[in-house]
């Protein structure tokens, strides 16, 4: 089976999302500024992101498990140009990396920015989590004054998908 990505843009001039135009975001968004040496934002984050994409399966290539370190964390959005900002969805503000269920990451530069990493934790799908980091990335985007959104998910992610074109994303070539 071949992995086949789509990718995806939003033109921010043309979308119209409600919540994004000057509405809070949902009060289960925390907005982090990400610091690459941050140990406390690596460790929230990769609870997430690795509970989500390190299911039982293994790398194909190194039969070893896709998890992130800290350390890799931290090596990859260090070489990444780029404004980075993480948002983080918790049922709580008080304590993140406890009671964390999702992450999405932006990366910005110039006009454009990239959405990276959309993970909710498997037990709190379908609650509108993901929906509401999407939306409040689209915010911080056009707070930032950028002019569209890109990002790349796999063809067989369909729920994924139909979400973001839910949020206006159209497929590009």
């Amino acid at each position: 089976m071949s992995i086949h990505i789509v990718r995806m843009k939003l033109e921010l001039s043309d979308c119209f999302l409600p919540e994004a135009d000057g509405a809070e975001p949902s009060e289960f968004i925390e907005i982090v500024e990400l610091d690459p040496d941050s140990h406390d934002v690596a460790r929230a984050w990769l609870l997430v992101h690795n509970s989500v994409f390190t299911a039982p399966q293994s790398s194909s290539r190194t039969g070893r498990s896709s998890g992130w370190s800290v350390r890799r964390f931290q090596t990859e959005f260090a070489h990444r140009s780029g404004r980075w900002q993480v948002l983080l969805a918790a049922r709580s503000k008080q304590a993140l990396s406890n009671l964390l269920v999702g992450v999405i990451a932006i990366r910005g530069q110039q006009d454009e920015a990239t959405l990276n990493w959309l993970s909710v934790l498997p037990e709190f799908r379908s609650r509108g989590i993901g929906r509401s980091l999407v939306t409040a990335a689209v915010r911080v985007a056009r707070i930032r004054k950028l002019k569209s959104l890109q990002l790349e998910t796999l063809s067989s992610w369909s729920d994924a998908i139909r979400l973001y074109e839910q949020c206006g994303f159209q497929k590009v070539q």
